[in-house]
């Protein structure tokens, strides 16, 4: 997550020169090319870019090429230039690997190159026919374009209360929209009622109401009416705010769980990038 909003801050920034630390060995293979290709390649191609990375496979499409190896530059120029000189990219990257090894087995505890000449042994004699033949297959993600359907929402509100409290809180916004309709219907009656009393008062003969109520009673009405929406309105969005806050909850737990305990199977179908990215969406 750090690599990707470094990256997206780099971007906005508009700056005349980038220098990128390895930022292609955070992430997999899958997302690696993609912001290689998109990004470095893409978008950062008419600034100034610096990479610093061991992804050897990236070589042939950069402009220029410097080697380092223990703050020395081993070579300097394009890939074609630097492989007619009998320059080999692998060898240099193995023998720096190899020293970084040396110097890790230096400080590690007595116990540990035991226990990976065990580990060892135990992968030597494994079964060929246990043995990966091929590449695992990334699993094509099943999307639903379109509107949202009514099973969805459903999902979404069992999650956050049981099926009488949902009923609840559908009759509230019915009541709600109810109160609120009487209101404008009783302003348009008490309207018609005050015209009917100017007119007679006058002398002027038109259609009698439905109801005659004196001015009083008219307001009393209209307060009983209001006070009844401002209560139910506010009582149906306190309830669908808790709905919502439950489903959240413990849609995020379920999410969390099922990452957790889910097999190696998953994680090898699917990209890291792809994981995270949903993860990120759905949690925040």
């Amino acid at each position: 997550m750090r690599l990707f909003l470094c990256a997206y801050r780099a971007c906005y920034k508009d700056a005349d020169i980038y220098l990128l630390d390895d930022p292609l060995s955070a992430v997999d293979a899958h997302v690696g090319t993609e912001l290689f290709e998109l990004c470095i390649k893409g978008y950062l191609r008419p600034k100034g870019c610096v990479l610093i990375t061991h992804q050897i496979q990236y070589l042939k499409l950069v402009d220029n090429i410097i080697i380092m190896n223990n703050g020395r530059i081993e070579g300097r120029g394009t890939y074609h230039e630097l492989h007619e000189s009998g320059l080999n990219f692998a060898k240099i990257l193995e023998e720096s690997r190899n020293e970084e090894t040396v110097k890790d087995e230096k400080d590690m505890h007595p116990l540990e190159p035991i226990i990976r000449r065990i580990s060892f042994s135990v992968v030597l004699f494994t079964s060929p026919s246990e043995l990966p033949t091929a590449d695992p297959v990334e699993v094509t993600e099943m999307r639903t374009m379109g509107k949202v359907s009514g099973d969805v929402f459903l999902s979404y509100f069992k999650a956050g209360a049981k099926g009488c409290v949902i009923a609840f809180m559908f009759f509230m916004c019915i009541l709600a929209q109810f109160f609120a309709s009487s209101c404008d219907m009783w302003i348009t009656q008490w309207t018609n009622m005050e015209e009917t009393k100017t007119a007679q008062k006058h002398g002027i003969s038109v259609k009698k109401v439905w109801i005659n109520l004196s001015t009083m009673d008219c307001i009393f009405v209209y307060t009983a009416l209001t006070a009844a929406l401002i209560i139910v309105s506010l009582s149906r969005s306190i309830l669908f705010f808790t709905i919502c806050m439950r489903a959240s909850v413990n849609l995020h737990n379920t999410m969390f769980v099922s990452i957790t305990r889910a097999k190696m199977w998953f994680f090898n179908n699917n990209p890291a990038g792809t994981v995270y990215s949903h993860l990120i969406f759905f949690f925040v």
